[in-house]
């Protein structure tokens, strides 16, 4: 093949090829801190820890690129997904656990830690769980 033509090709084949990113779907570190960001939204923000988690949560996903880059679209589907799951996880956790009033503190940490969706939710308390 004379060089013209594979020149040709290899600039076709540059030109033609996605941006970069753009067919990436979300890293498992990307769904886990969506996923946190979502369960923590959905909780009282007046915990000083909760605000900070939360922001940090928030400022990896954008810092990655996962939410608000149009070039990740897959990336930031998924991330979408996993905030979702982390606000409708958090709600049945609170529902479950919390919003009875007839429930002390012991009773509530023993809910906690029966509940499927809120020990699922516990990870993302946890600072050496962090994925940044």
């Amino acid at each position: 093949m004379p060089v013209r033509q594979l020149i040709v090709m290899l600039l076709f084949v540059v030109m033609c090829s996605p941006a970069q990113g753009e067919g990436a779907g979300a890293t498992d570190n990307e769904l886990f801190a969506g996923y946190c960001f979502g369960m923590l939204q959905t909780m009282d923000q007046q915990s000083q820890f909760v605000k900070d988690t939360t922001l940090r949560f928030r400022n990896y996903l954008v810092a990655r690129g996962a939410l608000g880059n149009p070039q990740r679209t897959q990336a930031g589907s998924g991330v979408l997904i996993a905030i979702g799951r982390g606000q409708a996880e958090s709600r049945q956790c609170m529902r479950t656990c919390y919003d009875d009033p007839t429930m002390n503190g012991d009773a509530q940490r023993a809910c906690t830690h029966q509940n499927q969706a809120c020990q699922r939710g516990l990870r993302c308390f946890m600072p050496d769980a962090l994925p940044f």
